[in-house]
């Protein structure tokens, strides 16, 4: 059973939670660089940018499933 939903950019790891940040923050942090990108990646690209991260700015949308079988 393959995965047949979107994959990090930065790490290749399958994107399995649905998440937002404003598109300032967005622009900031990424850059330009990657069109999809995890969490975990998007916080490590923050970190190494000295730009603080909290949970107050990170809108869960939810968990993604694979939705074959």
């Amino acid at each position: 059973m393959g995965w047949d939903g979107e994959v990090c950019k930065c790490c290749d790891r399958e994107q399995r939670l649905a998440w937002l940040v404003q598109d300032y923050l967005w622009a900031e942090v990424i850059d330009g660089r990657f069109n999809v990108v995890c969490l975990e990646c998007f916080v490590a690209i923050a970190e190494k940018k000295n730009i603080k991260v909290t949970l107050g700015d990170i809108w869960f949308q939810g968990i993604i499933q694979n939705l074959e079988g």
